[in-house]
């Protein structure tokens, strides 16, 4: 089979309201553009009938695949499976909910083409509820501040991304992955492309918030060691404090003892999430399973 020009990966959970028009709309975008085209629909173990959705327009789209995950592993995850099956000279990555829309994807691809390796999206604005709004905002410069890397600001999944940047990711060995950071690690030509984001056609975010805090802390612990020299900086601060507060009288020796262990909870905590990492990396447990394939060989679980 002579490989695409470019492979679409979706990543989907509970997205059977807007699976088939978010396919549609990728084809008829790329093939107004005249690329030859695979899409890589990611079910992440929905419940709702998403991976029927999509087997049944295979028969009409011989180049729509579909991978089937055995659970509902998270989006780094699914996102891991589809580069691992993309065959595309280029792979672009898109949410199956069309607020990355795919003539963004399009003017993002003709972009790399000319030379680039990774171009990410930049919302330039978003449709959303304020509290999600400001903590993306929050997220993006409390990301930049802590990463040992140069993290571009509101730049999420959205992106197109050369073979050779591709193939480099999927030689990470990684196991808790977080995406936007191992590619801004691996480098190469990059640039931003700015969009506007706009609202879910239908349905709701899949995204709660104990979902998007759990993809805060990963993004914290996987692009840099910072919080353990933050953690160390505080704590020798807050002892410093405790040595003043000594001179001062014991009602404030207490309050110093108070703050100080405090401070150390939280840098054992900090130790503690770095130490999971470790443990998940040595017990060496794939990133994702694979129930089933349409249309397309089973990746390889990393």
């Amino acid at each position: 089979m002579v490989a695409p020009h470019v492979s679409v990966v979706l990543p989907a959970h509970n997205e059977r309201e807007v699976i088939a028009g978010a396919i549609d709309e990728v084809f008829a975008a790329l093939a107004a553009a005249g690329h030859a085209a695979e899409v890589i629909v990611v079910d992440d173990g929905s419940t709702d009938g998403t991976d029927a959705a999509v087997e049944a327009l295979i028969a009409q789209r011989p180049t729509l695949r579909l991978i089937r995950l055995a659970r509902n592993f998270g989006k780094e995850s699914a996102l891991a499976a589809g580069l691992d099956a993309a065959q595309g000279a280029y792979v672009a990555l898109l949410d199956a909910d069309l607020q990355d829309p795919p003539q963004e994807m399009v003017a993002m691809l003709a972009t790399a083409e000319r030379g680039h390796d990774v171009v990410y999206g930049v919302r330039r604005s978003r449709r959303s509820g304020w509290l999600r709004w400001l903590g993306y905002r929050v997220f993006y410069r409390l990301l930049r501040l802590v990463s040992d890397l140069p993290m571009p600001l509101d730049s999420g999944d959205f992106s197109v991304l050369s073979r050779r940047a591709v193939d480099a990711l999927n030689r990470l060995p990684e196991r808790n992955r977080f995406l936007r950071g191992l590619r801004s690690w691996v480098g190469f030509r990059q640039c931003g492309h700015l969009y506007d984001r706009p609202a879910r056609r239908a349905g709701a975010t899949k995204y709660s918030l104990r979902s998007l805090w759990n993809l805060a802390v990963l993004g914290f612990l996987s692009c840099g060691r910072r919080p353990l020299a933050a953690a160390f900086f505080v704590g020798l601060a807050v002892v410093l404090a405790g040595l003043v507060a000594a001179v001062v009288g014991a009602a404030a020796v207490l309050v110093a003892v108070l703050v100080l262990g405090g401070v150390q909870l939280v840098a054992v905590g900090i130790l503690g999430a770095y130490l999971a990492r470790v443990l998940d990396q040595v017990e060496g447990r794939p990133c994702y399973l694979v129930e089933r394939t349409v249309n397309c060989a089973a990746p390889a679980p990393r």
